[in-house]
């Protein structure tokens, strides 16, 4: 069952790759399915936030419709509803993790530190912001996840495993 659930992944992720290479209206759609599939259920949340980092690390030679204005913008905007969405389920739980509580202190502290020390404060506050958000949605939504451990680490495995096998053409063409 487990191998079954890996080879459903890694064939998941395939068809996301192949997708993208069909061009800009085929990223710009995906990423738009994305955005909607995101208010259906919590396994939405992380696989989408998970896709996002599958496509921040493809290489922009093989997909140069990925980083389009247009698309990073998808991004931000995905990971802003990943945000609201699991900061909604906490005010509505009332319920905040000390990891999460130790992630708002993170933020201060840093943040206070970039405004004294950094040369573009601007530009380090940006870059905070949305790790915190980032960080946030990601340890926050698997509180309110009903998939077990198991099937998460099949998860990650499978996009570890997909991105192995996309890169295999890239080495062998520059040896």
């Amino acid at each position: 069952m487990r191998i079954n659930r890996v080879q459903q992944n890694i064939f998941f992720f395939t068809i996301i790759l192949f997708i993208l290479l069909l061009g800009k209206i085929a990223a710009i759609s995906f990423f738009l399915v994305g955005a909607i599939l995101l208010f259906i259920s919590t396994t939405h949340i992380i696989k989408q936030v998970t896709i996002l980092y599958l496509l921040y690390l493809v290489n922009p030679t093989l997909f140069p419709d990925i980083n389009n204005t247009i698309n990073t913008t998808l991004k931000f905007i995905i990971l802003f509803i990943c945000f609201g969405i699991v900061l909604i389920k906490d005010f509505k739980h009332r319920s905040l993790d000390n990891l999460r509580f130790s992630l708002i202190i993170f933020f201060f502290v840093v943040l206070v530190s970039s405004l004294q020390n950094s040369h573009a404060p601007d530009v380090s506050i940006f870059k905070l912001i949305l790790f915190i958000i980032g960080s946030y949605a990601c340890i926050g939504i698997f509180k309110y996840n009903n998939h077990s451990s198991e099937y998460w680490i099949d998860w990650f495995y499978s996009l570890f495993a997909t991105m192995v096998i996309a890169s295999l053409p890239i080495l062998f063409h520059f040896t």
